[in-house]
């Protein structure tokens, strides 16, 4: 029979091996050019190593159907992650600020991460992106 002290330690032994990653943003339905939003960030246990190295935060029109590929479209942002800053799992919450000559209509906010998994050394990009309108 297996002890009790024998199942604990074996699960904190696992701890270091999972780690959290970026699953979802979510963004208010509308702002104006120049404010200040709240993005929430929503994060889940990868079970292998999972290192999300940063964020470039970006704002395109809505209408731009870019396909699989993560594109940004203008540049507003950047949050570094790694090492310090890694996520745990949960939400949390990332202030960016909309640009103040945008145009009236409806766009993505979009976050593309760089991270690397597992033992392989393979380096994606992940996107993830919430509609805003941009209100006059």
């Amino acid at each position: 029979m297996v002890s009790v002290k024998s199942l604990l330690a074996t699960a904190f032994a696992a701890l270091p091996l999972s780690s959290a990653y970026i699953t979802n943003i979510a963004t208010p339905a509308s702002a104006k050019a120049g404010d200040t939003v709240p993005v929430t960030l929503t994060a889940a246990i990868y079970i292998q190593n999972w290192d999300d190295f940063g964020i470039v935060w970006g704002v395109k029109p809505d209408s731009w159907d870019c396909g699989r590929d993560v594109c940004v479209g203008r540049r507003i942002s950047y949050t570094s992650l790694y090492p310090n800053n890694q996520p745990k799992p949960g939400q949390f919450t990332i202030d960016l600020t909309i640009p103040d000559d945008l145009q009236p209509g409806d766009y993505n906010i979009v976050a593309a991460i760089p991270y690397l998994v597992g033992a392989s050394g393979l380096t994606q990009i992940q996107g993830h992106s919430a509609n805003i309108t941009i209100e006059a």
